[in-house]
């Protein structure tokens, strides 16, 4: 599950490139922290689930967004070296935004 979570997200994010992010919300509740990346018209979602640490501004121009898994734990790092953006989770996900985003 893991190759095919960085492949998925991988190509997400290649498509997102140059696109803008906002920092939408976490929920404490949820232990998911909720972002919206907006390219080419279009807004996409990307969920970081079960963060450990997020370091970011709250929205950020020309993304250029990676993911790699750490080798030590079963967790993710999603980055943006350009932005200072940097998320480490147990899970992320991709996909279309919801209504309400927009």
């Amino acid at each position: 599950m893991t190759d095919h979570t960085l492949a998925l997200c991988r190509a997400a994010f290649e498509r997102w490139r140059g696109g803008d992010v906002e920092f939408v919300q976490v929920r404490r509740s949820a232990r998911t922290a909720f972002f919206q990346v907006s390219v080419g018209g279009k807004t996409f979602a990307l969920h970081c689930l079960d963060p450990q640490r997020i370091e970011t501004e709250v929205r950020w121009s020309n993304c250029d967004l990676t993911i790699e898994q750490r080798s030590d734990e079963p967790r993710f790092v999603v980055t943006d070296k350009r932005a200072g953006f940097r998320v480490t989770c147990g899970a992320v996900n991709v996909g279309d935004a919801p209504a309400s985003w927009s």
